[in-house]
Parts: C-alpha cells; structure tokens; sequence
C-alpha cells in the first residue's frame, strides 16, 4: 500500500476504531482510494486481513471503511 494508508492499516491491525474514524472523517477519500501498489483499496486490504480479525470487530471495520461518515462507535 502507499504511505498514505499506512496509519489507516495501522489502526485496523491495532484494533483503534476510533483512531480509524478520525483517519477516515479527515480523508474520506481513504475509504475508496487505490494505492498504485499491492492492495486496490483500503477495504480490499481490510478483507484480505479477515482472518487475524475476530468477526465483530471486522464488522465494525468494513461499516466504518465502507461508510465512514455514518460510522457510530
């Protein structure tokens, strides 16, 4: 991924909902941007990382990716 997604990859591995909310609500564009390498977006990534992420957390993750302005943590 670009250097720009990696503290968004950083809070999805660590847990931080909320430090991924504000990452998000600061540059929505995250949510749907492509990096030029490795994963196209950052919600491929998040689904591709499924397996370390319990099922209620990866939940929680793919709402807040998917739609980060309606995301209430």
């Amino acid at each position: 991924m670009d250097a720009k997604f990696h503290p968004a990859i950083a809070a999805i591995q660590n847990g931080d909902l909320d430090g991924l909310v504000v990452l998000l609500t600061n540059d929505p564009s995250l949510a749907t941007a492509r990096s030029s390498v490795s994963h196209p977006t950052l919600l491929q990534f998040l689904v591709l990382q499924a397996i370390e992420i319990d099922a209620a957390r990866r939940t929680t993750l793919m709402t807040i990716v998917d739609e980060p302005n309606t995301a209430i943590l």
